[in-house]
């Protein structure tokens, strides 16, 4: 069964703008989608209330308070507005749409936290309360489903569904209903019904809490458990719920800034998100300092005031009844009526008479609050239970759990980075939401990482590569041409992922692609020696044959006399042919005594000698035209060509 089944407002367009596209998340109050901007053609979230409370006038106010709320704040820590409206008789926002998860999901899967990754996230929280209280708005709902946390790391608070101006009444009770999620609500908060910059202050602490810890500091199987707890109990040093390594990085001056976030006295705590943003730099530069522990810092963050004293009570009826709107996994049984301050008779008080009628009154008004509590409770959370909690919980597990709840189960399958296979990422409505009894929740089990194999693309063609990769989910990269002597052009050579690899969907695969065999440039080296010939030759590419040698009179022994291939290209592993030189031929020569020089002469020419003939006569005189003799002597090797001078008498 796909979303647009189950929901038809998918695939709708809302004011002829934004195409709804799929469910991201459920809230209490409203569904958030994610959309398509059609004039800027962009995703969006768009944030949709639900059909039973669209008809609720103090509902839709609440809803367009979180729209102008949000919209007059601009910082890169909070989720950013763009525009409000309405489709019919349903209110919408439309805002920043984050690709990533929740600062809940991480604790869930993450949790403890390193003392640094925590303090980061808590660092981007302080940010985002700093700008918000500066501009005069309390956020009256932080907690970790409210905090999301982009792909690339970037920390976003988000939902203002609860903030209020500080200039207004800032209550958070009405009609004796606490807005807020129990866990994370502020002990003033349960007892006055309002709220200050310091209560975002305390919700922020308890978040900090639980990514230290991965637990909640207050847990109860009823609401007015962890009530009680919030105004009577001290939250504990993280440090103390842990044990081992965890507990040994957690040092004293982290524990007491969790402790002074949460302290029950909102004096005690730092003021505002300026003021929280300000500890939380000073702890983040002790621990990257590598500061083990600070006791100056500890004592400054906690401050020297008294210890809180316990809460007094008073001749009043305080009634605290559960409320709808509040997230807490633990299904209610029925209504829990909490007197958070008992009658009591005065000590000093007239007689047993006067007493009676003194409390016939107050048993009246008792009995009326009573009643009054019991039917409120049906109308606005008798009908209403909460969604359990079966975030990385099994299939198995979910099934037992929710029939005892008086609830459904539909499972659905999932890829999931975070989770385990067979683990559940994620229910509609969330965990500890509101739900009918009797309703059905939707479970997305976990299959695990979403990976694909890698396919066999070398040796293939590039359009072939190219279909093969994107059939198996992936991306084609980055293509690079190059030279290959055995790949044929046109065809893989290499891609940057190995053949099987189990990758990520969209996973880019960069591909060599073959340009052929690379042409290389022939050069000469006729006259050079045969050892530089051959090296250049070699580092071109080329295989050398330097086998041939002839004698050469004019080419030094051991020099090319002629190369074949003489120019042009080739390609690498051709052979160039090489002719080496022996050096000139050795000659004898040969004795020409008593011969006439023109038989002389002859006689050296025809062995390949030059000759010059010179007189022999000491003065000078007239020759016999006799040789007597050469210089080079007869019997003499001399290089074909040399000169020989012949001596005539």
């Amino acid at each position: 069964m796909t979303d647009s089944t189950l929901d038809p407002l998918i695939g709708s367009v809302l004011s002829g703008r934004y195409e709804i596209v799929g469910r991201v998340n459920r809230g209490g109050t409203a569904m958030v989608y994610r959309a398509r901007d059609l004039r800027l053609g962009r995703t969006v979230a768009v944030k949709v209330i639900l059909d039973g409370l669209s008809g609720d006038p103090d509902f839709v106010k609440r809803f367009d308070r979180e729209a102008r709320s949000a919209a007059i704040l601009s910082h890169p820590n909070i989720v950013a507005v763009f525009d409000q409206g309405h489709e019919g008789e349903r209110a919408y926002i439309v805002m920043e749409y984050i690709r990533g998860q929740s600062l809940r999901q991480i604790i869930s899967s993450s949790a403890p936290l390193p003392p640094a990754v925590a303090l980061n996230y808590m660092d981007a929280i302080a940010k985002a309360l700093a700008a918000a209280h500066e501009a005069g708005i309390i956020h009256r709902d932080i907690k970790p489903e409210n905090v999301l946390v982009t792909n690339d790391g970037q920390v976003k608070v988000t939902d203002f569904g609860l903030a209020k101006n500080l200039t207004s009444h800032s209550s958070v009770a009405s009609a004796g209903m606490l807005m807020g999620t129990i866990s994370y609500i502020p002990p003033e908060a349960t007892q006055s019904g309002t709220s200050a910059t310091s209560s975002d202050v305390y919700s922020a602490g308890i978040v900090l809490y639980e990514m230290l810890t991965g637990l909640k500091p207050h847990r109860g199987t009823e609401a007015s458990e962890i009530i009680y707890k919030h105004i009577h109990v001290d939250i504990p040093p993280p440090s103390e719920a842990l044990t081992g390594d965890a507990q040994a990085r957690i040092p004293d001056y982290l524990d007491a800034l969790t402790q002074a976030c949460t302290s029950r006295v909102p004096q005690r705590r730092p003021a505002n998100g300026k003021a929280l943003e300000d500890a939380v730099s000073k702890v983040r530069a002790a621990l990257d300092k590598g500061v083990e522990s600070d006791p100056d810092l500890a004592a400054e963050l906690l401050g020297n005031h008294p210890e809180p004293t316990p809460v007094t009570t008073g001749n009043a009826l305080t009634v605290v009844l559960p409320n709808p709107e509040i997230h807490e996994a633990t299904p209610q049984r029925g209504p829990r009526v909490t007197p958070l301050a008992r009658i009591a008779p005065s000590p000093a008080g007239p007689g047993p008479a006067k007493q009676r009628k003194a409390i016939v009154p107050l048993v009246l008004l008792g009995a009326i609050v009573l009643v009054v509590g019991v039917v409120g409770w049906w109308v606005l959370s008798g009908q209403w239970t909460t969604t359990p909690d079966l975030i990385g919980q099994s299939q198995a597990y979910a099934q037992t759990v929710v029939g005892p709840a008086g609830l459904k189960v539909e499972f659905l399958n999932e890829y999931s980075e975070t989770m385990p296979k067979d683990a559940i990422i994620r229910t509609d409505p969330g965990s500890g939401e509101r739900i009918k009894k009797g309703g059905r929740i939707q479970a997305w089990i976990s299959l695990g990482p979403e990976r694909y194999a890698m396919p066999t693309v070398v040796d293939k063609p590039l359009e072939e590569a190219k279909t093969a990769i994107q059939t198996a989910h992936l991306k084609v990269g980055d293509i690079t041409e190059v030279w290959s002597e055995t790949v044929a052009e046109g065809v893989v050579v290499s891609a940057s992922q190995a053949p099987g690899a189990e990758l990520k969907k969209d996973t880019p695969v960069d591909l060599e692609v073959s340009k052929g065999r690379e042409p290389i440039t022939i050069e000469s080296y006729e006259g050079s020696t045969v050892g530089e010939a051959t090296d250049a030759l070699t580092a071109a590419g080329f295989v050398v044959d330097s086998t041939a040698r002839e004698n050469s009179p004019t080419v030094p022994k051991d020099s090319v006399i002629s190369q074949s291939p003489k120019e042009g290209t080739g390609y690498r592993g051709d052979t160039v042919t090489l002719v080496i030189s022996d050096g000139p031929r050795m000659v004898q020569i040969p004795s020409v005594l008593f011969m006439t020089q023109s038989e002389a002469t002859s006689a050296l020419a025809a062995v390949g000698l030059q000759v010059k003939a010179e007189n022999a006569n000491s003065m000078g005189g007239p020759t016999l035209n006799m040789a007597s003799g050469t210089n080079p002597p007869a019997g003499r090797m001399v290089p074909e060509g040399s000169l020989v001078i012949l001596y005539i008498v």
